[in-house]
């Protein structure tokens, strides 16, 4: 039988545990995103770099988005560099 949380604490701790644990570190293709945009590449020459269409670049900037807890990619980059993924 699975693990779960007394109903009162289930979100909670939920949000607690998913803010501090690994499901916030971004997946390898995503780092990969983030690295080749820092110096400000385009997303026309990201999407040729990696080969990836339009959609799924803009498909994982969301994802980059909702697991950095921010909105903009300047944002993405900065939380990046503070944490040392990029210089």
């Amino acid at each position: 039988m699975a693990f779960s949380w007394p109903p009162i604490l289930g979100s909670f701790a939920t949000a607690f545990i998913c803010r501090y644990s690994p499901c916030h570190v971004l997946t390898g293709r995503e780092l990969e995103i983030v690295v080749l945009t820092a110096p400000g590449m385009a997303t026309s020459d990201l999407t040729r770099a990696l080969g990836l269409t339009g959609s799924t670049a803009k498909w994982y900037w969301q994802r980059i988005f909702a697991k950095l807890e921010v909105h903009r990619r300047f944002e993405v980059i900065k939380v990046a560099r503070h944490r040392g993924w990029i210089a």
